[in-house]
């Protein structure tokens, strides 16, 4: 929909659907991007762990090298905690 309505997406570009509905066709909700932008801005829509604490910036730890990316320090003080009692 967006090829017929606005423009060609530029090669190597995806489109992220800023309103986050997928099944979206209005254009106005696209907008094209780089895969790795579309998965950067995907991460970042995610504001709690799985169980529920909040990445803000207390709580957000930060991974670099291979495994780049962000966690949650209660749960890895958790998880610490639990290997060291075992």
């Amino acid at each position: 929909m967006y090829e017929t309505l606005v423009a060609d997406i530029p090669a190597r570009l995806t489109i992220d659907h800023l309103c986050l509905t997928p099944l979206c066709v209005n254009p106005l909700h696209m907008e094209p991007v780089t895969n790795s932008e579309n998965v950067r801005r995907q991460a970042m829509r995610i504001t709690h762990c799985r169980y529920g604490h909040p990445y803000d910036e207390a709580n957000t730890g930060h991974n670099r090298g291979l495994r780049a990316g962000r966690y949650c320090r209660a749960c890895a003080r958790r998880r610490y905690h639990l290997r060291k009692v075992a």
